[in-house]
């Protein structure tokens, strides 16, 4: 239940982020970070504290003092850096209070920490793979010098191996039953009783993970007949994998008569990177990986209907001519989406959030469901796109770090996510209420795919560089990796037996 609070309010507070883009002048653009400006174009003023904010709880930790120790974190960074589309939020730091809501949070949470236990928390960006090199060296030469590191969920893979992390349950004052951290992902992601990589409140990336549909109501206004009402197709469970593929058909429009519909002339029906192919996968309530009762991992592509559910979606979708694929880049998602020649948008609510400047109104759709026949949606949380924390095995003083880790996840409770919540509300009125629910259900149905983010010899991201290769044979594309993907999973299966003895 605290969960479900949890996410609830992080839905309306993007939910409220998206919808109040109407209010905003100019177009979108792929670098835009999320900010709220005031009326006058200055600063946003910081909010009153809400008066339904969630009673505070009582951690349990001890007071100590540690004489200005410095906590230290190692953060993924990719490409140009915050700000950008990967990363558009600072979540750790902040080094002063700047009339952004979201900073002056984090900044607030940091100095209520740093005082009460005499200690200074760092942020440290390194790219993507030199976060897992600096941790492995490390290792290798015993040298301490982060006590938490923050890496995107696909490259984690490179981490599972106990001389390069130790359990979160190593530390002292750590309790991963608190509401401050992410129970799903715990459950999915965890080692039998153990748990190498985790997500609290301390962190916001993995909350804006989590995979959506976009689609902008001009271009559906346009083609009412054939798109009807989506919420309400959501609602009867009737957003189907079939019926996405049938609005895009009837959407797609070669404009400029050069036999395509996919191109910078047309009005293109649907856009994603190759994302859609994990995300719709996700949708139909399947996985490449998951937990058995015992807490360890079985391989489940090859099993039952994913390969013919994924060869489905490459023969009906990405192989259309009415979807645009651009792997290389996103501007032409945001440029046609922001135009009004794009329908539909496959992204995360981060990329969602950062087409606040667009003048159009749209909405926000949860992933479809493969069949009729589904009990619920299936919203991915994209390992591309999200962060878990790890404990470098080289941390020596358990006690510093657990206290200090725990400490931030609770203040981040109570400190940054209400204030994250009250960015949008000062100064803007939701215009879509539809939205906004999807959103609640978005972030409701979330799911975590440890062959996902774990990635067996690569599988998983094979089948999604297969979408260039436009040959939808899975189950020989199965067969010739099936002995390499076990072997991976029968060393990852030894690790989890050698973490719980």
């Amino acid at each position: 239940m605290e969960m479900f609070k949890r996410l609830v309010g992080l839905a309306l507070v993007l939910a409220l982020t998206l919808l109040a883009l109407v209010s905003c002048g100019g177009t979108a653009g792929p670098d835009q970070a999320t900010e709220t400006e005031n009326s006058e174009g200055g600063e946003t003023a910081k909010p009153a504290e809400s008066e339904t904010a969630e009673p505070r709880i009582d951690p349990g930790l001890p007071k100590k003092t540690f004489k200005g120790q410095t906590f230290d974190v190692l953060h993924w960074l990719l490409d140009k850096g915050v700000g950008t589309a990967w990363i558009p939020w600072e979540e750790i730091t902040a080094e002063t209070i700047q009339g952004d809501v979201l900073n002056d949070a984090i900044y607030d949470r940091n100095r209520v920490i740093e005082e009460q236990y005499g200690v200074t928390v760092t942020n440290t960006y390194m790219q993507i793979n030199d976060v897992n090199t600096t941790i492995i060296n490390s290792a290798a030469s015993g040298l301490n010098e982060y006590e938490i590191a923050v890496q995107r969920g696909v490259q984690t893979a490179g981490l599972l191996n106990s001389e390069y992390l130790r359990p979160f349950e190593s530390l002292p004052y750590v309790n991963l039953k608190q509401p401050w951290w992410s129970q799903d992902c715990l459950e999915s992601l965890g080692m039998g009783d153990v748990h190498l990589f985790a997500t609290s409140d301390l962190l916001v990336l993995d909350k804006s993970a989590v995979a959506c549909v976009q689609y902008n109501h001009n271009v559906a206004e346009q083609f009412n007949e054939a798109i009807g009402n989506l919420y309400e197709d959501v609602d009867n469970m009737a957003w189907t994998f079939e019926r996405f593929v049938s609005i895009c058909d009837a959407v797609g429009t070669d404009l400029d008569d050069d036999g395509k519909r996919d191109g910078e002339g047309d009005l293109v029906a649907f856009y994603c990177g190759d994302d859609p192919v994990h995300f719709l996968f996700t949708g139909a309530g399947l996985k490449f990986m998951d937990r058995d009762s015992a807490g360890y991992f079985q391989y489940l592509f090859g099993t039952g209907d994913t390969i013919e559910t994924m060869d489905i979606i490459y023969n009906d979708l990405m192989y259309a001519d009415f979807f645009h694929n651009n792997v290389a880049g996103t501007a032409f998602s945001y440029d046609k989406f922001a135009a009004d020649e794009l329908l539909f948008r496959q992204s995360t609510v981060k990329g969602a959030a950062l087409m606040r400047n667009m003048e159009s109104s749209f909405g926000v759709l949860p992933i479809p469901m493969f069949s009729e026949n589904q009990t619920r949606y299936y919203n991915e949380v994209s390992p591309h796109h999200d962060a878990l924390m790890c404990i470098p095995a080289t941390v020596t003083d358990s006690e510093f770090c657990g206290l200090i880790l725990e400490a931030l996840s609770y203040e981040s409770h109570y400190t940054v996510y209400p204030q994250f919540h009250d960015v949008v509300i000062t100064g803007h009125t939701p215009r879509d209420e539809e939205s906004k629910r999807m959103l609640d259900l978005v972030f409701e149905t979330r799911v975590y795919d440890a062959g996902l983010h774990f990635d067996m010899a690569g599988f998983a991201g094979i089948c999604l560089r297969h979408t260039a290769t436009h040959t939808a044979a899975f189950a020989s594309l199965w067969a010739e990796n099936e002995e390499k993907v076990n072997g991976k999973l029968e060393e990852f299966n030894k690790l989890i037996e050698t973490l719980n003895n």
